[in-house]
């Protein structure tokens, strides 16, 4: 986790790659994200080079939201759990979030192709 000092907040991210992971099991997936994936509205986002998904939570002290993306070519997907955790109540986490920024880094997530090499043409 990361925290700034004297902060009312932390942030947390995890990611996991898992290789078998298949386009066709989504909602399997999903839970794989834990039982917070139960409440969560997954919502597809545009994107060329990879499938992905994520929606918000919002439990007690800790708001963030939950990603999964899906190589579009072929097995394997990425979970992603991005949260921040409120020391304060008078603080408001949601605030703290930066939905746009963690967007756009979801959607800067490739997948290399597998049998090629870093200097194959």
């Amino acid at each position: 986790m990361i925290g700034i000092e004297s902060s009312p907040y932390n942030i947390g991210i995890t990611s996991e790659y898992i290789s078998h992971l298949k386009k066709d099991n989504l909602e399997t997936n999903f839970s794989l994200l834990g039982s917070i994936a139960e409440d969560v509205d997954f919502q597809q986002i545009d994107n060329d080079t990879v499938d992905l998904y994520y929606g918000k939570f919002n439990r007690e002290d800790n708001y963030g939201y939950l990603a999964y993306v899906q190589n579009s070519k072929d097995t394997g997907g990425i979970l992603i759990s991005y949260y921040i955790q409120c020391f304060e109540t008078n603080n408001s986490c949601e605030d703290n979030s930066k939905e746009d920024e963690f967007l756009q880094w979801l959607k800067s997530i490739k997948f290399k192709e597998k049998g090629l090499s870093e200097n194959s043409a």
